[in-house]
Order: structure tokens, then C-alpha cells, then sequence
């Protein structure tokens, strides 16, 4: 029922005691994760491989999670990586300005094990199978999977997501 692959998960909070949290939650499911503090580790990460998923809280102490989502964006191979933000705040702003990026996911702290654990299979979900997808092809074909210039609007914006076609926002 959980993902079964190889993933690579990163967690940018700025309290460690939340990474901790986090990280220990994906364990439970076999998810190595890697955890960084600030945009500046998140960047070192994101340039090292392509990630999966990334696990931003909103507000850290120098920056937002926007902030890291811009820069991890800007790597090539991430361009396009969903963000599952987290938040203790009751009204984040990120949420009214990203609600229509179907690539970008949101759940409030303190959350459910079960219905985080849910909403990170859920992000990573349709991105994983269109990307594999499109590298299956370009490896048929020969070819290099390009660098998309924009990411602003995840990997194919006309794609609707399943049966909703809209964010999930999780409140527990």
C-alpha cells in the first residue's frame, strides 16, 4: 500500500525537533529521508540527485518555504519535484497563493502519522508516474529527459489530478 521504490525525500525545518519527527514518521515506512535546517543545506542536497518529494515547514527562521522551493526548482533534475508543506500556523499565506499548483501539497502540525503518511504516497504519486513515464520514452528513443525551464506550474500543467483535480489540504 505505501511506496515499495527507492525514494529520496528531503525535510527542510529549521527546528530540529520536527525533522526528527518527520524523518522518524517516513522510517516507519522504510523511507530513508534526508533532513536539512535551511535553504542553504536544502541546495546542497538538491544539487547532489534528483529528489522525489520535498518536506518544507512554511516558516523558518531566515527564510520561507517558498524560498527553498524557488531554489530547489532552479536545480536541474528537481525543476519539478512536488513540495508538501507544513505549517503550525492556522492561516500560512502559502496556501492562498499556491492553492492552484497542483504540485504543491500542504498538512498542518501537529498531524496524524496516518494521514501524513497518506498525503506524502499521494504527492509523490502522479509526478513519479509521469516522470517515469516520459523517461521511459526518451530512454526508447534515445534520448535525454530536457531541462524544463519553468517549473512554476509543476510537470505537465494540463494534467488535472485524480478524481478531484484539486490541492489536498490535509487538517488534522
Amino acid at each position: 500500500m505505501r511506496q515499495k521504490i527507492s525514494t529520496r525525500i528531503l525535510i527542510v525545518d529549521a527546528d530540529e525537533l520536527s525533522l526528527a519527527l518527520i524523518r522518524a514518521s517516513l522510517e516507519t515506512q522504510g523511507i530513508v529521508a534526508f533532513s536539512a535546517l535551511d535553504s542553504n543545506e536544502a541546495l546542497d542536497y538538491a544539487a547532489s540527485e534528483p529528489l522525489d518529494l520535498v518536506i518544507c515547514d512554511c516558516d523558518m527562521r531566515a527564510e520561507t518555504g517558498v524560498d527553498v522551493e524557488t531554489l530547489v526548482h532552479s536545480v536541474p533534475g528537481n525543476c519539478d519535484v512536488p513540495f508538501l508543506f507544513t505549517s503550525a500556523s492556522q492561516k500560512p499565506d502559502v496556501i492562498s497563493r499556491r492553492r492552484d499548483d497542483r504540485n504543491v501539497f500542504f498538512i498542518r502540525k501537529p498531524f496524524d502519522h496516518d494521514a501524513f503518511l497518506e498525503l506524502v504516497e499521494f504527492a509523490m504519486w502522479m509526478p513519479n508516474l509521469i516522470r517515469s513515464h516520459i523517461d521511459r520514452i526518451h530512454q526508447q528513443q534515445g534520448l535525454q529527459r530536457p531541462h524544463v525551464a519553468t517549473a512554476s506550474k509543476g510537470i505537465m500543467p494540463g494534467v488535472a489530478m485524480p478524481a478531484f483535480g484539486i490541492t489536498p489540504i490535509v487538517n488534522t
